[in-house]
């Protein structure tokens, strides 16, 4: 590939439509938490088809085997692992960690906003979760070593699942809510518009 190849040629940049940082924050803090509710959606689908899978067993009704749903499973974990990168890349791209940085340079001298950064930066510090998460990207997911080569043959991807903290994402997506509310005085909503059991279990499993 041409070293100067340009990434924008393909994939333009619309940031020369925001009229200034605030805006361009907003949007920022927007697409982090409307990321993690996306993928919430995702392992509510990937539970639900985990408990399903289980029932059949114990009913002696394992369907047979199919790529598709196979493929779709495994979708569901990179959908997670790559989509929480996103938020929490350590100080990289448009992670939380960068907004928090972006917030305190354009609202400085604000009480409110300087505890809530606090809290965050402090518990990104402090997750097992994040770290883990980070982890697998490097080296399992987004990228793959000599250490989890043969890991990555023997191990079903779905097992890393295992060490996701469902609560600690409710809270991470309350503290995006409330570093939203205290820079712009609005709010985030937290609903969600999930798939019924019955259109995900028909999915993957009709045949």
């Amino acid at each position: 590939m041409d070293k100067n190849f340009d990434f924008a040629h393909y994939n333009p940049n619309f940031d020369h439509e925001m009229t200034d940082n605030n805006e361009w924050l907003n949007v920022h803090i927007n697409l982090l938490f409307n990321e993690l509710k996306d993928i919430q959606i995702a392992i509510y689908i990937f539970n639900t088809v985990d408990k399903e899978w289980d029932k059949r067993v114990q009913e002696k009704g394992v369907p047979d085997y199919s790529i598709v749903r196979t493929t779709l499973y495994e979708s569901l974990v990179y959908r997670v692992f790559l989509g929480l990168n996103k938020i929490f890349a350590d100080g990289k791209e448009c992670s939380l960690y960068k907004a928090t940085n972006q917030v305190e340079q354009l609202f400085r001298d604000n009480k409110d906003i300087t505890k809530i950064i606090v809290e965050i930066r402090q518990k990104l510090d402090d997750s097992l979760m994040v770290r883990v998460v980070q982890i697998y990207r490097d080296k399992f997911f987004a990228h793959l070593d000599k250490k989890s080569a043969m890991s990555y043959i023997r191990m079903d991807p779905s097992s890393a699942m295992k060490h996701i903290d469902e609560k600690e994402l409710d809270e991470w997506l309350r503290l995006i809510q409330k570093l939203y509310q205290v820079c712009f005085g609005g709010e985030l909503s937290c609903e969600f518009s999930m798939p019924s059991k019955e259109d995900i279990i028909y999915t993957f499993f009709w045949q």
